[in-house]
């Protein structure tokens, strides 16, 4: 998978985020593939050593998730 089909479907699989956080996500696993050129390693292998993008946005989803249950829980207190 290149790195334009694999941020697409990262950021596809993002959900209950602003717009913000999806930029940041973007530019954080872009650099993962400048880095990666950067060492003379091909798209596809920087792809499968990031893993599945719907997994990672699966997981950020989660993260995401708890945080904001944090948040709301902080601000009762």
């Amino acid at each position: 998978m290149n790195k334009e089909t694999y941020l697409k479907q990262l950021i596809s699989h993002l959900r209950h985020m602003d717009k913000d956080e999806e930029k940041d996500i973007y530019n954080e696993y872009e650099t993962h593939f400048i880095s990666g050129k950067n060492e003379g390693k091909s798209e596809e292998d920087i792809a499968k050593q990031l893993g599945d993008p719907k997994m990672i946005a699966k997981e950020l989803n989660a993260t995401m998730a708890i945080e904001k249950v944090d948040e709301k829980s902080n601000l009762k207190s």
